[in-house]
């Protein structure tokens, strides 16, 4: 009797399982239908209304990724390890690029924590009095109501328009888009048991002058197993010579096998040492990608309102979808063309144009595992590869080791186009000698001593982020010219600066980008923000007089998807169409991506400025010949100065110097 009921219980537990299972493969067939004609009606959408929120994609709850905030003695807690069924994440390359795997959403089950930048002391004050109000239901004032009652802090992340960001795809990214997420950092290459050693055809430790010096570099993992796969950022150096103090960037070539061969050119004599170090292993920058496809922005900004002597705070962001904001403000216009918007505030008095200034906030609440978190905010992305081995090559002389003026032509007798046309941004330009920046193709006459005379009836104009306020500052230091906008009161100034030199009808002017930026002020009258587009820029530039304008944007457009940069590239271009032939004197420059090592914060990285790159040369190709492109990139590879995003002072002027070695005659 036992067993007939037993048997008859389990029958039934059987049928209960195959009704729920059928019912569960019904529900997604039909939910996985919804979706491809969701994304097929979004494909429809013109390109105009690509930040509209009418073209935000649907996701269903089931869709979103589980980031679970473990709250606990203030701080983030890992979730108890469950097992992952890896063959989902063994995509084909050759399957077709459906919204799930291009956005890559990881199963509910997966271990994930919440965490956002644990860059200062500031952030992390605020997260602990957050986290207080939250857990003790106190009454929320000042900034914490931004996390508290804004509720964006704990809330599950939002996702991106797939059909928007999928038809800008780039060749780095492409590469990538099957890779799944890192969960174990052992697995990844490890610079310390990796290998380096020389190669043929010159497998030598003696060279000669003119010869190629050739290295390959094989990546293992911690297990000591040898990577089989390409893809990581590696970089090399050589420092070295007579006097060893000359360096030079080596060209790395992926073998797409888990080896990398590093060519150098003998430009030297003297005992040399190569130097490689793994960046951007090839599973971060596929986490990299992946987040700003998930999320646009890494970045949150607040608009900051008054009143009756009260601080009304909203969150501002790219994107219209921005996280429990009801009601959006459109600033669009008022940035300049690019998109910007911030919450409504929630008083009926205030309207949109009662906007003081918006400023940086906070980084958004990451979902991100355990391994993800310790690569991403490690201190350093300068991981040297084991190497105690010396490459000496001969003494000999080389007229590039020192140029000579018969031997190669000056800077500024080079076509514009050439500053383009670079293969690779490692691709050595030139060589430093000490604390000077040789370039291979040109020499620069000017010294610190004669360059006073290039600035006499110039007016340089300076558009761009922090470090290129470091050139404003740098200048104005050296040309002693007079401040005659509002006096800094602090190094990091974030307004628009100008400065002049009367008796030379000298000018100097910094022009901070449009936002996102650390601050801008919005002006109530001209209802637009005080920092300029390129194209504000362009339009006040007079028809007669010799002016120069250097473009830059970088490191504040690094927290974004690419597809930002590229709107932004696009906006330049139409600019200079319009107004690049008013002036037959306008001088315009792009100062180039620099490389650096700072760590510690997931939202940036400087592996943006690779892909940067070939986002201006692909918009800005019918202006290479009239437009420069200074390349800095093998510079600050070579330099081993430069760990954070804003140089030292030397390499600053190395960098002006290669500058002006173009511009003056």
């Amino acid at each position: 009797m036992f067993t007939k009921r037993k048997t008859v219980m389990c029958v039934v537990c059987v049928a209960c399982f195959m009704f729920g299972l059928n019912m569960y493969s019904r529900q997604a067939e039909n939910l996985d239908t919804k979706q491809k004609g969701q994304s097929a009606l979004e494909d429809k959408r013109h390109e105009s209304k690509i930040f509209s929120r009418d073209s935000t994609v649907k996701i269903s709850r089931n869709e979103i990724l589980n980031a679970k905030t473990i709250l606990k003695n203030d701080s983030v807690k890992q979730h108890v390890k469950r097992p992952v069924n890896k063959q989902k994440h063994r995509f084909k390359q050759n399957e077709q690029l459906t919204q799930d795997l291009f956005i890559f959403r990881m199963e509910d089950h997966r271990n994930i924590s919440g965490v956002n930048r644990p860059c200062s002391a500031r952030h992390q004050e605020l997260w602990r009095t957050c986290m207080h109000i939250r857990n003790n239901k106190e009454k929320c004032d000042g900034e914490t109501c931004l996390c508290y009652n804004g509720g964006w802090w704990f809330e599950k992340p939002r996702f991106t328009n797939f059909s928007r960001l999928s038809n800008d795809i780039l060749d780095q990214e492409r590469n990538l888009l099957f890779d799944p997420p890192i969960d174990d950092v052992k697995k990844l290459p490890n610079p310390r048991k990796s290998k380096l050693q020389l190669v043929a055809p010159n497998a030598k430790n003696i060279y000669s002058l003119g010869d190629v010096i050739n290295v390959r570099v094989d990546l293992y993992n911690s297990f000591g197993d040898v990577m089989t796969r390409g893809g990581d950022d590696v970089r090399a150096w050589m420092v070295g010579g007579q006097e060893g103090n000359k360096r030079v960037s080596g060209e790395v070539n992926d073998l797409k096998n888990g080896s990398y061969e590093v060519s150098f050119q003998t430009w030297w004599g003297g005992q040399n040492k190569i130097h490689v170090a793994l960046s951007h292993e090839r599973e971060l920058l596929a986490t990299h990608f992946r987040w700003r496809r998930q999320f646009f922005s890494l970045f949150l900004h607040r608009a900051v309102h008054k009143y009756q002597n009260k601080t009304i705070y909203t969150i501002c962001g790219e994107y219209p979808e921005l996280p429990n904001q009801n009601s959006i403000c459109d600033f669009t216009k008022a940035n300049g063309g690019l998109p910007w918007f911030c919450g409504r505030p929630n008083i009926p008095e205030l309207q949109c144009g009662d906007l003081e200034h918006v400023e940086m906030f906070d980084a958004i609440n990451i979902p991100i595992t355990e391994p993800e978190f310790q690569v991403s905010t490690r201190n350093t992305y300068k991981m040297m590869i084991n190497n105690n081995q010396k490459i000496q090559v001969n003494i000999g002389v080389n007229p590039r080791d020192i140029p000579e003026k018969n031997a190669l032509p000056t800077c500024s007798m080079i076509p514009r186009e050439m500053t383009w046309n670079i293969s690779k941004m490692t691709s050595p330009t030139g060589y430093y000698k000490g604390e000077t920046w040789i370039p291979r193709d040109c020499y620069i006459p000017h010294t610190k001593e004669n360059l006073m005379t290039c600035f006499n009836n110039l007016s340089i104009i300076l558009s761009g982020d922090s470090t290129i306020r470091q050139w404003y500052s740098t200048l104005k230091m050296f040309t002693n010219c007079k401040q005659t906008t509002q006096k800094w009161t602090k190094t990091k100034w974030f307004d628009n600066s100008h400065c002049v030199i009367n008796r030379l009808n000298f000018s100097l002017s910094w022009f901070c980008h449009n936002l996102p930026f650390v601050l801008d002020t919005f002006n109530k009258t001209t209802k637009h923000f005080n920092h300029k587009s390129v194209r504000s820029i362009l339009e006040e530039v007079p028809s007669s007089g010799r002016y120069l304008l250097v473009i830059h944007f970088f490191v504040h457009r690094a927290r974004i998807h690419h597809s930002h940069f590229r709107r932004e590239a696009i906006q330049v271009k139409m600019a200079l169409r319009d107004h690049l032939n008013k002036n037959p004197d306008l001088m315009v420059a792009f100062k180039g991506f620099h490389a650096f090592y700072e760590g510690g914060c997931p939202d940036i990285y400087d592996y943006a400025g690779v892909y940067f790159f070939e986002i201006l040369k692909e918009e800005l190709r019918e202006f290479w010949s009239r437009v420069w492109y200074i390349n800095y990139w093998d510079m600050t590879i070579a330099t081993e100065h430069n760990y954070y995003k804003h140089l030292p002072e030397p390499e600053i002027w190395q960098q002006l110097r290669l500058l002006f070695g173009y511009i003056c005659k």
